[in-house]
């Protein structure tokens, strides 16, 4: 549709694609795509971690990051920035409010409840500067939940004095039912922060 067409020229095509791997380990993605009508390519990379389930220990998926808020996405868009506020480009406004959304996997489970027992905390950087850092919450477990995977997501409330720039969001996950050490895991996701009238 119009609509549908429209939306994609300012905001771009998200496209899903599944891609079974054999092993766990590190991997690089490459994704390229070819514009027939303006006769140009473009091409991106990103690098992922398949954990290795058959030994023990906790894990964290990739951050899934976001704003739903659609003021400051039309801001974005208008002053010419593609995308703004999803989860393919993070590239949001100051004060945007962050949903961050993934899966924690390899907990271990109490033996009265069934249930795994996980803190998250977050922190932000910008460059090397770590500019925030949360304390750990207890995630939410509700009944019949998957006893292998613990879903782990909340809001990450910017400060609209931030300047633009590059950041990143790392969230750090404790097992707290492990006591003959600290198990812990850790993810990072990079996103950047534009000003409407930059």
């Amino acid at each position: 549709t119009t609509e549908a067409m429209n939306q994609i020229v300012t905001s771009g095509l998200v496209y899903g694609l599944d891609i079974q791997l054999e092993k766990p380990g590190p991997y690089q993605l490459r994704v390229a795509a070819w514009d027939a009508n303006a006769e140009q390519v473009g091409s991106a990379t990103t690098f992922v971690e398949i954990p290795d389930f058959n030994h023990s220990g906790v894990t964290v998926s990739s951050i899934v990051l976001s704003d739903s808020d659609p003021k400051r996405n039309e801001a974005l868009t208008r002053a010419g920035v593609l995308g703004a506020g999803s989860s393919v480009t993070r590239v949001f406004a100051p004060g945007a409010v962050l949903a961050y959304d993934c899966t924690v996997f390899g907990a271990l489970l109490d033996r009265h409840t069934g249930k795994p027992s996980v803190d998250a905390e977050v922190h932000v950087f910008r460059g090397p500067e770590q500019i925030f850092t949360g304390k750990p919450v207890r995630l939410s477990i509700p009944d019949g939940n998957a006893p292998g995977a613990v879903h782990a997501k909340g809001e990450i409330r910017l400060p609209g004095t931030l300047p633009p720039g590059d950041y990143a969001v790392e969230l750090v996950v404790y097992d707290r039912i492990q006591t003959t050490r600290l198990q812990q895991a850790k993810q990072f996701v990079d996103f950047t922060i534009v000003k409407a009238d930059s």
